[in-house]
């Protein structure tokens, strides 16, 4: 029964949390297009600028992505360790990991948004 609930809780997080993570990507990608020709990029697909944008915003989200799975993985192998300190151990030193490269990650999609806005603060004389 507790394997039972231990999974169903695992499939209902990760059913909450996916969505998020896609809608934060796909926020960032529309505000940097719409920034980006005030800014004197280009944004069509094939444009170099372009390019970069979508690169450097899959990226992130990606990356993002790949840390949360990790920190409920550690997470849920911390719970399930069952007293077993080896077990316990790693999942801790993991999940620790884990929480430090979300919280990179997090840096990294604010100093862009804060390049960005002052890339557009610089094309259109005001400031933020």
């Amino acid at each position: 029964m507790k394997n039972i609930l231990k999974k169903i809780t695992s499939l209902i997080s990760i059913w909450l949390v996916f969505p998020l993570t896609v809608l934060a990507v796909q926020s960032s990608k529309n505000r940097l297009d719409d920034i980006a020709p005030s800014a004197g990029f280009e944004t069509s697909p094939n444009s170099i600028q372009g390019i970069i944008v979508s690169v450097i915003t899959y990226a992130l989200g990606f990356v993002g992505i790949v840390f949360l799975i990790l920190m409920i993985y550690s997470g849920t192998q911390w719970i399930a360790a069952g007293g077993n300190e080896d077990i316990i151990t790693k999942a801790k030193s993991r999940f620790k990991q884990a929480v430090i490269g979300f919280v990179v990650i997090g840096i990294a999609y604010g100093l862009t948004i804060l390049i960005v806005k002052l890339l557009e603060a610089s094309t259109s004389n005001t400031y933020l």
